[in-house]
């Protein structure tokens, strides 16, 4: 039961971050509206673009790296 949990999180994961990667624009306005706030009317900078980017990054390998572990428990062993 756990397992199929675990296989269910890391697949959000590994969508959620690829989401994130390719359409940041699209994520931030999606949260906002979730959140009930105002649209966002500036533009972002480069900078913060590549930190979402690398945060989604992050969020991709972590559901990589669990899913990967469930498949293969000698790779967990590490």
């Amino acid at each position: 039961m756990v397992r199929y949990l675990l296989v269910a999180v890391s697949l959000v994961n590994i969508g959620s971050g690829a989401w994130m990667m390719f359409d940041p624009y699209w994520v931030i306005e999606w949260v906002l509206n979730f959140q009930g706030s105002e649209p966002y009317t500036g533009t972002l900078k480069p900078a913060s673009l590549g930190e979402f980017r690398a945060l989604s990054g992050l969020v991709t390998m972590l559901g990589v790296v669990t899913l990967r572990a469930l498949w293969s428990p000698n790779y967990a062993s590490w």
